[in-house]
C-alpha cells in the first residue's frame, strides 16, 4: 500500500512580495513514502492578469484636482473682475449723464442770465436815454424865425415858428431860414414839429455862414465844413458817416457848446438819434430848411 502525503512550501513574505510581482504563487509537493519519491508542483500567473498601480498615479489625480481648482478660482475671479467692470461702466455712465444733465442746466442758467442781463442792459439803457432826453430838456429856450434871414420861396407862419417853401419841386442848393436867435457858449435845446414831409434838413451854422448867406440868397453851401445838421429824405433820417433810421414827428435838438455836440432826439420815444461832434465854435445860429412837399417845419414850445 502507498501512502502520500502532501505540503505546500510557503515563502517568506519578501519572496512571496516577489513572486506576486512576477505572477507565481506557493509550490505544492506531492511525497510517497513508500517509493521515496516526491512530486512538485506550482501556479505561474501573468502579470497582466493582475496589473501593478503606477506609482504616479495618485500625482496625476493631485494635479488634476490642483488644476480643476485653479480653473475654478480663475472663473470665479474673472466674474468678481467682470461685475466689477460693469459696475465701473455703469458708474462712469451714470457720472457721464449726470455731467450731460449738469452742462444743459449751465447751459440754460446761462442763457437766463444772457437774456435777463440783456433785458436789463436794454432797460438801463432806455432809462439813461430819457435822463439824457430830461436832461437836455432841461436846457430849453424860445426860438423865432427870422424874416429878413429867409429864402425867397420861403414862407414864415404862425407869428414866425413856422416855414414851408412854396417850390413845386425841390431846390439845389437846399433854401433856408435862420432864428433870430444866436448861442456863442452853453447849453441850448429846441423841438421842431416835421410831421410825416420829406426832404428837410436842420442844424446849426457859424455866423460867418449866416453873413455870406445873406449875399447868396439864403440857400445851404455846397461846402459844409462849418454846418452841422440832420436831413430826412425818401423816409430815412441821414447824417454824415450814413447813419439813418426812421421817422419821428418831433425832433429835439440839443446844442451843447460846453461838450462841443449837435445831439438829435426822439422826442415821443424821449430816446437819442444821433449825437454829432461840434468842430467849430464862435456864436451859432440855428437854421431850418423844409422840403418842397409843402409841408413845413414848426419851432415847438418845449412840452406843449
Amino acid at each position: 500500500m502507498t501512502r502520500c502525503s502532501s505540503w505546500m512550501d510557503w515563502k517568506t513574505p519578501e519572496s512571496a512580495s516577489s513572486a506576486s510581482r512576477s505572477g507565481s504563487f506557493p509550490k505544492s509537493r506531492i511525497v510517497d513514502s513508500l517509493g521515496k519519491t516526491s512530486t512538485e508542483s506550482s501556479v505561474v500567473i501573468t502579470e497582466s492578469f493582475f496589473p501593478t498601480i503606477s506609482l504616479w498615479l495618485p500625482a496625476f489625480v493631485m494635479i488634476l484636482l490642483f488644476g480643476i481648482f485653479l480653473v475654478l478660482a480663475a472663473v470665479y475671479k474673472l466674474r468678481i473682475n467682470q461685475k466689477a467692470t460693469d459696475q465701473e461702466k455703469n458708474a462712469q455712465k451714470q457720472i457721464q449723464e449726470d455731467i450731460e444733465e449738469f452742462k444743459m442746466e449751465l447751459e440754460e442758467v446761462q442763457e437766463k442770465f444772457q437774456k435777463e442781463n440783456q433785458e436789463m442792459t436794454t432797460k438801463l439803457e432806455q432809462i439813461q436815454a430819457q435822463l439824457d432826453f430830461r436832461r437836455a430838456q432841461s436846457y430849453a429856450v424860445p426860438l423865432t424865425l427870422d424874416e429878413l434871414c429867409k429864402h425867397p420861396e420861403l414862407s414864415l407862419r404862425d407869428q414866425s415858428r413856422l416855414v414851408s417853401c412854396s417850390a413845386a419841386e425841390q431846390l439845389h442848393p437846399k433854401p433856408l431860414v435862420l432864428a433870430k436867435e444866436s448861442f456863442s457858449q452853453g447849453k441850448h435845446y429846441w423841438e421842431v414839429e416835421v410831421g410825416d414831409g420829406s426832404g428837410w434838413e436842420l442844424g446849426v451854422l457859424a455866423e460867418e455862414i449866416r453873413d455870406s448867406l445873406r449875399n447868396d440868397g439864403m440857400a445851404l453851401p455846397r461846402e459844409r465844413e462849418r454846418v452841422l445838421s440832420l436831413g430826412y429824405s425818401r423816409g430815412e433820417f441821414s447824417i454824415p458817416g450814413g447813419w439813418n433810421s426812421g421817422p419821428c414827428p418831433v425832433l429835439g435838438v440839443f446844442l451843447d457848446q460846453e461838450s462841443h455836440s449837435l445831439s438829435f432826439f426822439d422826442v415821443e420815444g424821449k430816446s437819442l438819434l444821433a449825437s454829432l461832434p461840434l468842430r467849430f465854435s464862435g456864436n451859432l445860429f440855428p437854421f431850418f430848411s423844409p422840403g418842397s412837399d409843402g409841408k413845413g417845419l414848426g419851432i415847438r414850445s418845449v412840452g406843449g
